[in-house]
């Protein structure tokens, strides 16, 4: 009985037994809370005692295993602190847990407070030792806009007959005897504030030297040769790398698939659009004017026009057309861009309400024959359901009306704030079809005149190709914005970085380019596998440079999207992708050397990944950040984790690849490159891992200097704790008996990242909470997704039919050959 209670509380097995089943309960625990809510969820899932007894046998059992396989040496020290980190940090969250208090403050202006209301108990009233008075409170908004930038409380706080005064705002912790205050709101009057105060000193110490450890093993585990990353490395090293060559092929390019009928239409099309659109060579001058979003952001027409354009008709362009010239366009020209289908819709329940078709409709088919608007009556009923209420039928109502409503603003001169007024307080830049009465001077007569002025140059250049005198006015429009706008707020160099940026499409060539580059080095690996020719090994080598230029230009498109937005880019949906993508590639580094044919794959990956982003449900848009996101840990905590999906997506790759070739016919010509790719795939799983704690942990420390707390049980956050538990357990299924195989692992690999696919797009679009960026509805292509994994269990199926079947020969073999040597041996 001693043994065997010795064996479950120091049993490996049991330990990943546990992860696994910690991870499968956190996962349904999200879904619940999206079905039924947060209590719910909490009741059954985070806060059950049946959890907290499993977390206690893992602990039990991680600490066993530690001492049963004596980590506790030099050469094992790394494992040994990246393990017991963890144990400091459930301590470190269970003295939180047990016995910290947090409360709400709430001052007025000129008011003092040295009272908190109990977060768990809000009937409960604690007196703090310090009293904190509020001198003023203040939000600063981006110019010209309601979206605030930061809010900060001016605060007089008296503590043991000293006082002194700070300033407290997001991200921003004040510290007063073991009690931290943090921005939490303020009053819809802004006159008063709303505090958080944390009393938590011995747990946070506790979660903090977990943090420390934590960080030091990844090092350790990183640079030792005594840990399983170091002996992974040992062993590569002793694999003959495989001379790969190549073969030289030429991009093939086929020609047009439109019908003789489709070319005339669309020829025709052109030259009758010609007629209604400004130049090229103009549109580019209008385009570099600055313009003011709603937002509060100042940027180029060129941006501004192309993120309408993509509202408006969900591409970049219109049949070949800028985005300018159809901005203009449709300024000049209403009643003939207005028959153009140029608006977005493809919903087939509108489609009938309107009596339309296809995938885009005319400004004029939302109208009837007296002009009223078809859909005023059910846009308006939608309006009135809260967002849980509204079906996909609503959402899609409102997303036409948003169309319909920026269509109709541009037309009539409300939807393009170009003029700065001189000393505005807020910063904010009027529309041509705006009330203009608060200029004065020369300044009213230029802003209400320039503007139509320029409109009849513009008809004038297109009607008869005269463009001196409109380019002469955008000249004017240029030079009044940059003497009349606030001090600071135009910055030339960012925006002809910016215009260069649009221009270069960086990220969506860098895509073609990686699939185009990536697929002949692939293309030329499998080939030198297969027949060795020296040949290969020039062209090999082209095609991993050829990659690598791609990497630099898109790491330069990052540096320079960095320098246009002034904060780190990777703060929405489409620049996290981006930058996913970078961190494919760069993973593949780690191995270029060794295997070009994995650096291969990171830029396969890659180059899907920023096909992806670069589709139209994602918006390339530059925004500014809420003060929440202010923060130097935004940059470290995400940079961190989607470096971390970039090493998985290898692996997936690399397990992927290694699958298939298992079921060619030639495997047995290459299983030392099948071992090799293994040997390197595990190295990315556990640098992976490495990364995805650090991150994880990094947000924690985040949360908590921003609002008191470490961990909120978000859905984003229990899923980060998921992907680290299933990814914990597939790094140590090596130790499992039944998991050793090649064919094991690689099924494992696979199946897991699909627990980073949900983390990063499922969260976003099947769940809700405060991680969600860009949730949307879920778009089509994301179905793809089941595809993909589809076909891989239909993979894996096979690949398993084929071991069982070399499973069954080998065996049949043995028996055979035992036979034949029992007969030798009788007969002898």
């Amino acid at each position: 009985m001693l043994h065997l209670l010795k064996t479950l509380l120091y049993s490996g097995n049991v330990t990943n037994l546990l992860l696994f089943l910690l991870a499968f309960l956190y996962g349904a625990a999200t879904f619940v809370e999206h079905q039924y809510g947060v209590a719910i969820a909490r009741q059954y899932f985070y806060n059950n005692p049946l959890i907290f007894i499993l977390l206690f046998l893992a602990v039990v059992n991680l600490c066993g295993v530690l001492i049963k396989r004596k980590y506790i040496r030099i050469r094992k020290m790394g494992m040994l602190l990246f393990h017991v980190a963890f144990l400091f940090i459930l301590a470190g969250a269970w003295i939180t847990h047990c016995w910290s208090y947090e409360g709400i403050m709430h001052i007025r202006e000129g008011e003092h407070a040295d009272m908190i209301y109990l977060s768990d108990n809000r009937n409960e009233i604690h007196q703090v030792p310090f009293s904190v008075k509020l001198n003023n409170f203040a939000i600063h908004r981006y110019p010209g806009s309601q979206s605030p930038s930061s809010y900060e409380s001016d605060l007089l706080i008296s503590s043991k007959g000293e006082s002194r005064r700070e300033i407290l705002s997001m991200n921003k912790v004040i510290h007063e005897q073991g009690f931290r205050l943090y921005q939490s709101s303020y009053d819809p009057d802004e006159q008063g504030t709303v505090l958080i105060v944390n009393y938590d000193p011995v747990g946070a110490a506790v979660s903090y030297l977990g943090y420390f450890l934590m960080f030091a093993g990844i090092l350790w585990i990183l640079l030792s040769k005594g840990s399983r990353f170091g002996y992974l490395r040992a062993e590569l090293k002793k694999i003959t790398t495989v001379v790969m060559l190549c073969w030289g092929l030429s991009p093939l390019f086929s020609g047009s698939l439109l019908s003789a009928q489709e070319r005339y239409d669309q020829t025709h099309l052109q030259n009758e659009i010609d007629r209604f659109i400004p130049s090229v060579e103009h549109a580019d001058k209008f385009g570099e004017l600055i313009v003011q979003c709603n937002s509060g952001r100042t940027e180029p027409v060129n941006t501004y026009a192309s993120k309408l354009l993509r509202k408006i008709y969900r591409e970049n362009s219109f049949e070949g057309y800028r985005a300018e010239q159809v901005m203009l366009g449709l300024i000049l020209y209403p009643d003939y861009w207005n028959q153009i289908a140029l608006i977005a819709q493809d919903n087939a329940a509108i489609h009938e309400l309107l009596g339309t078709s296809g995938t885009h409709i005319p400004y004029y088919a939302l109208f009837d024959q007296n002009g009223d608007y078809k859909l005023q009556r059910i846009v308006e009923q939608v309006y009135k359901k809260s967002n849980k209420e509204r079906s996909k039928l609503d959402k899609d109502l409102l997303k036409l009306d948003e169309r319909l409503n920026i269509v109709y603003a541009l037309q009539q001169g409300d939807y393009l704030a170009l003029f700065p007024l001189e000393k505005e307080r807020t910063g904010r830049w009027f529309s041509p079809g705006e009330d203009l009465s608060s200029f004065g001077g020369k300044d009213s007569m230029f802003v209400s005149k320039i503007f139509p002025w320029y409109l009849s140059e513009l008809d004038r250049g297109i009607q008869q190709g005269e463009w001196k005198q409109a380019d002469e006015i955008v000249g004017m429009l240029s030079t009044y914005q940059k003497a009349k706008s606030t001090p600071g707020l135009i910055d030339e160099g960012k925006i002809k970085a910016e215009l260069l940026y649009n221009r270069m499409n960086i990220f969506g060539r860098s895509a073609i380019f990686y699939l185009a580059f990536s697929t002949f080095l692939l293309l030329f690996s499998l080939l030198g596998l297969m027949t060795p020719h020296s040949i290969f090994s020039f062209l090999i080598k082209g095609s991993c440079f050829a990659v690598l230029l791609v990497f630099i230009t898109q790491t330069a498109g990052i540096a320079l999207r960095w320098y246009i937005s002034g904060q780190a880019p990777w703060s929405n949906a489409y620049e996290s992708m981006v930058y996913v993508g970078w961190s494919a590639v760069f993973a593949g580094l780690f191995f270029m050397r060794r295997s070009p044919l994995t650096f291969g794959l990171a830029g396969l990956l890659a180059g899907f990944i920023l096909l992806v982003s670069n589709f139209n449900f994602m918006d390339p848009e530059i925004t500014p950040l809420v003060p929440v996101l202010k923060s130097p840990w935004l940059m470290f905590h995400v940079a961190v984790i989607m470096a971390s999906y970039g090493f998985f997506g290898m692996s997936f790759l690399l397990s992927l690849f290694s699958m298939s070739a298992s079921l060619s016919s030639r495997s047995n010509r290459f299983r030392h490159k099948l071992k090799e790719l293994r040997l390197m795939n595990e190295l990315s799983l556990i640098i992976g891992l490495c990364l995805l704690s650090a991150g994880t942990f990094l947000g924690a420390i985040w949360a908590n200097e921003s609002w008191g707390r470490y961990w909120g049980w978000d859905p984003k956050e229990v899923w980060a704790l998921v992907t680290m538990l299933v990814y914990a357990f597939v790094t140590h299924s090596h130790r499992i008996r039944g998991l050793k195989s090649d064919f094991a692992f690689n099924t494992m690999t696979l199946l897991a990242f699909a627990s980073v696919l949900m983390t990063y797009f499922g969260v976003n679009y099947y769940l809700s909470g405060l991680h969600s960026y860009g949730k949307t509805d879920t778009p089509a292509i994301l179905n793809l997704i089941y595809a993909i994994y589809g076909a891989i269990l239909i993979l894996i199926a096979a690949a398993f039919r084929k071991k069982e079947k070399h499973d069954e020969e080998v065996t049949s073999f043995v028996d055979e050959n035992n036979a034949a040597l029992s007969r030798m041996q009788r007969q002898i």
